[in-house]
């Protein structure tokens, strides 16, 4: 009985630490990274306004540290085709700012920033604007 005990704990502990092994390993599941993330580059002040193109709206944020980024964005939140890069020359910078132009002013637009190679969005589901409530 023993025997049989310690071959099946062995077994579970071996499960266990391919299972653990996978996760560290993974770069990332979905948008989420599982224990690496480099919080110095989420986005913080994300705002939306009016472009200065008739049908354009500019999407701007700050970063803790200096980062790349850029926007997602379609009409079909599963289904975000567009992108936007910082209009700042995609340097790496703490402000960024995207513009996004011929745009349809009664249609809703979602939209996700990419910071530091992560996408954010509001608890995993992008955000989304409209030009005529800028």
């Amino acid at each position: 009985m023993n025997k049989k005990v310690f071959i099946i704990t062995g077994s579970i502990s071996l499960f266990m630490m391919v299972i653990s092994s996978i996760l560290l390993l993974s770069k990332e599941v979905g948008s989420f990274t599982p224990f690496t993330s480099n919080t110095d580059c989420t986005p913080y002040n994300i705002f939306v306004s009016k472009g200065e193109g008739e049908y354009s709206a500019v999407i701007e944020w700050y970063t803790k540290e200096k980062c790349t980024g850029f926007v997602r964005y379609g009409k079909d939140m599963n289904k975000m085709e567009n992108i936007s890069l910082d209009s700042l020359g995609g340097n790496k910078g703490n402000f960024h700012e995207v513009v996004v132009d011929k745009l349809v002013s009664t249609e809703r637009y979602y939209y996700l920033v990419v910071s530091g190679e992560q996408s954010y969005g509001s608890n995993g589901s992008p955000l989304y604007f409209t030009l005529e409530q800028l």
